[in-house]
């Protein structure tokens, strides 16, 4: 188990090094991040021996490719936004559910219809 311990020390620094120094404003989020990779890199290849640079261009298409699939979601999303912005419907729909009713525990009964419904 010491060994273990020992041989796990490289990856505990990591974790504590990049949230002290944003904190302590040495480095953004940004720099934090490209240090990260750099000192996984390091400690991947020097010090575990687990990576080769026959590896690095196999890792950087699957990290491109898991970093594209999110960022797919957050294009959508805010196209999405902006549709419904320029359309106005949020005050169509606030405008809609006034004319309901006043109430605001009508307003919440008739979300819990609503999205109770759709959940079955």
């Amino acid at each position: 188990m010491g060994r273990a311990f020992v041989s796990a020390l490289w990856g505990l620094q990591d974790a504590h090094r990049h949230p002290g120094g944003i904190f302590s404003g040495q480095f953004t989020a940004t720099e934090a991040a490209a240090i990260a990779v750099a000192y996984g890199l390091f400690v991947g290849m020097v010090v575990y021996r687990t990576l080769s640079w026959r590896d690095l261009p196999q890792l950087v298409v699957d990290s491109a490719i898991k970093t594209a699939i999110p960022m797919l979601l957050v294009v959508a999303a805010s196209m999405f936004g902006w549709i419904l912005a320029s359309e106005n419907i949020p005050e169509e729909v606030a405008e809609g559910l006034l004319g309901i009713t006043r109430s605001k525990l009508g307003i919440i009964l008739i979300f819990n219809v609503i999205f109770s419904w759709r959940a079955r």
